[in-house]
């Protein structure tokens, strides 16, 4: 007899130990029915501890090398005071005064546990210690991340576990806060660790894990801690309850001790800084707020299409409960908590969401590991229908298309941003300046990455002030008490000290600034005063758009957006013009055989650039003077310092027979400048016909190796042509030429009118149309070429005299850095003033045929005279009565704008009333604006009430007084 045996596949519920399985199809549930890899014991272990622990490692390495500072409360609230306990020097906040105490020092002890050996072991290389710091923070968000990946593979399954995991290191969300200084980064490993062990079944371990996030780290984030907490203390409530009141109670005394210890008074951080943002004593308002959306935004912009699934997770969960309520409706519910509660603050920050960071990856994971349970039927439990099968294909391609946004977005804010922090680690490399040097920033405060940045030679680091009138840090006060002091110009009103500002610019050795583009002057462009040791491009957020800047879209990131440059500055040394020993003529010889009988030997190649060029100056020669005297440093012996009466800043340069060393893309080269004496008035000077004329000639030679001639010729002398042309821009001063009949040329002066479209008293839309029309003229160079017209562009000014026609024309100099020629068509036509060339078209034709033959002859000049007179030009008419006019002289393409300069508006006076008395706000400000809508003042009588007085309310209320009174005038002048 034969005996057979069948096999077959045993199904879940035939191993008793496979708790976790799911039921097999019923009628009234599904079965997930994915095939899922085992062990050789048959049970699913999903993802073990090693391949979690490598992938976030290596993520979180990359974090904390790369990651920018994104807030600068990180910096002065946390990076500093940790610099203060290690190094004795740092800036303190309000915050962190004795009188207010509000932020904890046991917070900052925490970090100084590896903070303090790793500036034993790196001694005064301070920037290594901050990165020491910044790594262990990465490692604890790797070991809290695996825990709640592990315990999300073994609850529910290897896909949820790798979903998640990708996620967790790759959107930008989490690759920034996960190395970020925060208490609120803090809390979000808390909630990653308490979350995994709630999973885990760890109820008593994630109760003590909550409390110490929120003790230790943010006490607000309890409200994130609340759903895990409840519901652990359900299930295991004796033993949670101890555990947690017990690690509360002992962190809080601590905290109180610690507290105590460094600012010398009973106090708690903790209970401080809840009484100061719950019981009403909060003035968050103060530093900022936001509307309801801000955080629906922001979290689009961290997380893209994986915040939007995350949102939706409360919408999938009737679908996939059996799946995944209640445990991981109580580990996610956090994220619509905390979302609904911070959406209602006023204060607003990105660093707030930081707590539910993770929770957001595993709820948009759910949603994508669900894709194909909404398809499913009770009839096809085994998922072969086409919908479900295109829902499992989506998932992977969800997925991917979350993760490369995400890397898009982490890419742009790396790339755009991270220029503080590579420009700060420049100043290592000039200690040569000695100790007490003081480094100086202006409006870039914001973004000073901490002193971890500054070496020790660098004596003091100050705030010089560029309009912030806000309350800015001070450096710990040591004898004042360090951290136990108190002193009186810290406040809670945001209210700037007096202070708070370095006053004399010239102490100042270093200088960092964000150069963007807008119409004002940076301090760093002054080339004579300052040289630049280092330069990065910054993106400029509110020029470039928010569809390419958001995300990096190769080429169009680069070619769309608009980049300023972030730069460290260092002061010129100026030296004191030191006489030669040797006569000129002698030294030029001597250098010149040197370098004949060298020649033949020597690997190296010799340019030598006259300064003239026959008759005509050498524009290399020009270019290289001007370009030399701007990269002068110290190691230059000897250099030449001059300013002409009628320029702006001083002219430096290059002494004769100086070297000047000078690399450009790897090419290293070195100039020298030579005088030869003239001996004879009839002497040829091959190159330098007008050499006859002086007593000296001068050229400069150019020396660098035979191999670079190439390179040389035709990249670096290039390159100098262009810099030289923005060099002489900055370096110009405005003149104005007033052209008369009686003189051959017109007689320039220089243009110290201090006018700019900042301070102009004009109505705002009227000066940013005016402001971007003039950048679109002036950046349309290649336009007007292509298209075949002539680069000039023409503005009628008219209205009432005093209405500001003039500071107008000067605030467009200024800004375009142009001269100004002034013609008066009052005598050039003959005697016919501007405001009458409309009566031209009949009594004047009629009666005076040479007027008529004026105006022609002025059309023609106006249409022709850009053609042959260079490039760009800019005419400006300017009249009190347009409809006078002439309509010849009104088409495009002679006044292309026309620009009415009304009486004094409202936005007018409110900038007068700042430019004289540095008024924002003032009670007389409503009646004085009720009064100028009703009667017509010109700015220049405006001008003339404010400055009555130095006394602002005198001053206003002489303003006051001149409207009423012209109110009452009009009013009886209407009557009568």
């Amino acid at each position: 007899m034969s005996m057979s045996t069948r096999l077959r596949r045993p199904q879940p519920s035939d191993d008793p130990s496979s708790s976790s399985s799911p039921p097999p199809p019923s009628s009234s549930s599904y079965s997930k029915v994915d095939k899922q890899r085992k062990s050789d014991g048959g049970v699913d272990k999903g993802l073990g501890w090693f391949f979690p622990l490598v992938a976030l490692g290596m993520l979180r390495y990359m974090s904390a090398t790369s990651n920018i500072i994104h807030d600068c409360d990180e910096v002065f609230n946390y990076w500093e005071p940790l610099h203060f306990l290690l190094y004795k020097s740092g800036f303190q906040t309000w915050e962190y005064s004795s009188q207010f105490a509000l932020r904890s020092y046991l917070y900052i002890l925490f970090h100084a546990l590896v903070g303090q050996p790793a500036s034993w072991l790196f001694a005064e290389e301070k920037v290594r210690v901050f990165y020491a710091v910044r790594i262990f923070l990465g490692l604890l968000s790797v070991i809290t991340d695996t825990v709640l990946v592990v315990a999300l593979s073994r609850k529910y399954g290897k896909r949820l576990a790798s979903y998640t995991l990708a996620m967790l290191c790759l959107t930008s969300g989490c690759f920034f806060a996960s190395t970020s200084f925060l208490p609120s980064s803090f809390s979000m490993y808390a909630m990653s660790l308490s979350s995994g062990l709630f999973l885990l079944d760890k109820y008593t371990m994630a109760v003590t894990v909550a409390a110490v996030g929120v003790i230790l780290g943010w006490p607000f984030s309890i409200l994130a801690f609340l759903p895990v907490t409840f519901y652990s203390l359900a299930r295991r409530f004796k033993q949670a309850f101890l555990a947690g009141a017990a690690i509360s109670v002992a962190l809080l005394v601590f905290s109180v001790l610690v507290d105590h210890y460094y600012y010398s008074r009973w106090t708690s951080s903790v209970l401080n800084l809840l009484i100061y943002n719950v019981a009403g004593g909060g003035e968050s308002h103060l530093y900022g707020t936001e509307g309801p959306l801000y955080y629906l935004r922001n979290g689009f912009n961290n997380f893209n299409f994986c915040f939007v699934l995350a949102l939706l997770f409360l919408a999938m969960l009737p679908i996939a409960r059996k799946k995944y309520a209640p445990n991981l409706l109580i580990v996610v519910s956090p994220v619509y908590i905390w979302l609904a509660f911070m959406s209602l603050q006023p204060h607003k920050e990105e660093r707030f969401l930081y707590p539910i960071y993770p929770l957001i990856c595993v709820a948009a994971s759910a949603v994508i590991e669900s894709f194909p349970d909404v398809f499913r039927s009770d009839y096809d439990s085994q998922g072969n229908s086409p919908t479900v099968m295109t829902a499992k294909i989506l998932r992977p391609v969800v997925l991917s298309f979350i993760l490369c946004a995400s890397h898009a977005r982490t890419f742009s804010v790396i790339n755009g941003y991270s220029a503080p922090i590579e420009v700060y680690k420049l100043l290592e490399h000039h200690d040569d300046v000695g100790t007490g040097s003081v480094l100086c920033v202006g409006s870039e405060w914001h973004r000073f990455p901490s002193s971890f940045f500054v070496p020790d030679y660098v004596g003091e680091v100050r705030w010089i002030d560029d309009g912030f009138r806000g309350l800015l840090p001070f450096p710990f006060n040591s004898t004042l008490g360090g951290t136990a002091a108190a002193p009186p110009y810290l406040n809670n009103k945001n209210k700037a000290s007096d202070l708070q500002y370095l006053r004399d610019l010239d102490q100042c050795t270093f200088l960092v600034e964000l150069q963007l583009s807008r119409p004002f002057p940076s301090r760093g462009s002054d080339l004579s005063t300052w040289e630049v040791i280092g330069a990065l491009p910054y993106l400029d957020r509110e020029l470039s758009p928010a569809k390419y800047r958001s995300f990096f879209i190769p080429y169009l990131w680069q070619h769309k957006n608009i980049f300023g440059m972030y730069k460290l500055l260092r002061r010129q040394c100026l030296f004191k013009v030191l006489p030669t020993t040797s006569s000129p003529t002698n030294f030029g010889t001597t250098s010149i055989r040197a370098s004949n009988i060298s020649r033949r030997f020597s690997s190296q190649l010799t340019i030598v650039i006259h300064e003239f060029q026959g008759l005509f100056p050498n524009e290399i020669f020009e270019a290289a003077h001007a370009y030399l005297g701007a990269i002068v440093t110290p190691s230059v012996r000897r250099i030449k310092a001059s300013k002409d009466a009628k320029e702006k800043k001083l002219a430096v340069s290059v002494d004769r027979g100086e070297e000047l060393a000078d690399a450009y893309e790897n090419v290293q080269v070195k100039w020298k400048l030579i005088y030869v004496q003239v001996k004879s008035p009839f002497a040829r000077h091959r190159g330098d016909l007008n050499a006859s004329l002086r007593q000296e000639a001068r050229f400069y030679e150019l020396m660098f190796h035979k191999k670079l001639k190439e390179k040389v010729l035709n990249s670096y002398l290039p390159y100098i042509l262009e810099r030289s042309k923005e060099i002489k821009r900055e370096h110009k001063a405005v003149k104005f030429h007033t052209v008369e009949q009686q003189r051959w040329f017109p007689d320039a002066v220089k243009l110290d009118h201090p006018m700019t479209f900042k301070l102009l008293a004009m109505d705002t839309e009227l000066k940013k149309a005016v402001l971007d029309d003039l950048n679109n003229f002036i950046n349309g160079k290649e336009f007007y070429r292509r298209v075949g017209k002539a680069w000039k562009r023409g503005y009628l000014l008219y209205g009432p005299p005093g209405t500001g026609k003039s500071s107008l024309i000067a605030a467009m100099a200024n800004h375009l850095n142009y001269d100004i020629y002034e013609l008066d068509l009052t005598s050039t036509l003959t005697a016919q003033s501007s405001c009458k060339m409309g009566n031209w078209g009949d009594e004047s034709r009629r009666n005076n045929n040479k007027t008529q033959v004026t105006l022609s002859g002025l059309l023609n000049f106006l249409d022709g005279f850009p053609s042959c007179c260079g490039e760009e030009h800019i005419i400006i008419f300017t009249t009190n009565h347009k409809d006078r006019l002439d309509p010849a002289l009104l088409r495009p393409g002679l006044m292309d704008m026309h620009i009415h300069m009304s009486y004094c508006t409202t936005s007018a006076f409110k900038q007068l009333a700042f430019n004289y008395h540095g008024l924002c706000h003032h009670n007389l400000f409503e009646q004085i604006e009720g009064l100028i809508r009703e009667v017509e003042v010109t700015p220049a009588e405006v001008v003339g009430q404010l400055m009555k007085s130095k006394n602002a309310h005198i001053a206003l209320q002489c303003l006051f007084d001149f409207l009423l009174e012209k109110k009452i005038q009009h009013k009886g002048e209407e009557e009568s």
